[in-house]
């Protein structure tokens, strides 16, 4: 007896995978070329991450998970005459956290093939990320060149928007009271200490706290009642519904500074609006930066994040800026980055 025939509608889905697949294939045998040449003369780079629904605007949903990723995404004017790209792979934030080791990965090999950098940015988590993958697959916490490490870019540009949102709010800063959620991580506590010099108080607020700690004007609790304390809340979770918990305690009047990436949900933005606490997102920005041909998903066409910041200076002044926070933030202001406020697309 002969096999039987495989029904017709199952041979037509199977010839149309294997058509799509060889495409996609010859597609990107023709691109990645392409993409590599660009990416090994670029002289800033911007390695970054996103969730899912933020990949699919760059990498459809037919595209074969067998084959390897895609890297370019977009590209931007630095404003200085300068160029870059900013490059990633289709792994989501969760897929990296749960393995980092394929952050380490992707970094080191962008890092091969960007012979032309002076300044390489990681966006977002990525620092951590390639951190303990570099710990796992080597035995040492190393961020590779030429990527920096963002540290003092992030800081300086959070500090400049608490600046901008006390002047947002018509006040002095030493007038005002400040919370961080997010005040116990590694830019937050930074920070907390950074804007205790210059807020009347500071709430930094995290769940590591496992006690409340007072040193002078600066509140270290896990307690998110403290928050409605706050004149100005800056938000610096690793994901903007980590917010969740403070939206019993937020009062009318607040100003919320949304640093989070993934940033706060719209559904929990409402839930804050109708509280009466305004959200914008903090960046910085410098004349003549431009994404193009699109921003990152959630940005503005002129908004740099803090940690790109970082990878411009350094590729304009060499290495030797980042050694001290303060000679770094002077020279960031000398060439013109200044902060900007802006609203959530759909807020």
């Amino acid at each position: 007896m002969s096999p039987r025939a495989p029904p017709r509608r199952g041979v037509i889905l199977w010839l149309k995978k294997a058509v799509l697949r060889l495409f996609s294939a010859i597609l990107l045998t023709i691109v990645s070329p392409v993409l590599a040449i660009v990416i090994f003369f670029a002289p800033t780079l911007f390695l970054v991450y996103g969730e899912r629904r933020h990949l699919e605007l760059f990498f459809p949903r037919w595209w074969p998970r067998w084959l390897p990723p895609g890297f370019f995404v977009t590209s931007y004017l630095s404003g200085d005459g300068r160029w870059g790209v900013a490059v990633g792979s289709r792994w989501t934030r969760d897929e990296l956290q749960q393995d980092p080791r394929r952050a380490a990965r992707a970094a080191r090999f962008i890092g091969r093939i960007a012979q032309c950098a002076k300044g390489a940015a990681l966006a977002g988590q990525l620092p951590n990320f390639v951190l303990r993958g570099e710990e796992k697959l080597r035995g040492k916490r190393s961020i590779p060149r030429p990527f920096v490490p963002g540290d003092l870019g992030t800081l300086f540009a959070m500090r400049m928007a608490a600046r901008a949102g006390a002047s947002y709010l018509k006040r002095a800063p030493q007038n005002l009271t400040i919370a961080i959620p997010g005040g116990a991580g590694r830019i937050g506590g930074r920070l907390v200490e950074l804007l205790g010099q210059e807020f009347h108080q500071v709430i930094a607020l995290d769940p590591r706290y496992e006690e409340t700690q007072v040193q002078g004007n600066i509140n270290r609790t896990s307690n998110n009642a403290d928050v409605a304390r706050a004149d100005l809340i800056l938000a610096l979770t690793p994901k903007g519904r980590d917010l969740e918990g403070l939206l019993d305690f937020v009062v009318q009047g607040q100003l919320l500074l949304d640093d989070t990436h993934p940033d706060i949900p719209p559904t929990l933005r409402r839930g804050f609006q109708e509280k009466g606490v305004e959200l914008v997102k903090p960046s910085v920005t410098r004349k003549g930066f431009r994404w193009l041909p699109m921003p990152l998903p959630g940005w503005r066409s002129n908004a740099i994040p803090g940690c790109l910041l970082e990878a411009f200076v350094v590729a304009s002044h060499g290495r030797e800026v980042i050694e001290s926070f303060e000679a770094f933030s002077r020279v960031a202001e000398e060439n013109g980055f200044k902060p900007v406020l802006f609203s959530h697309p759909d807020v």
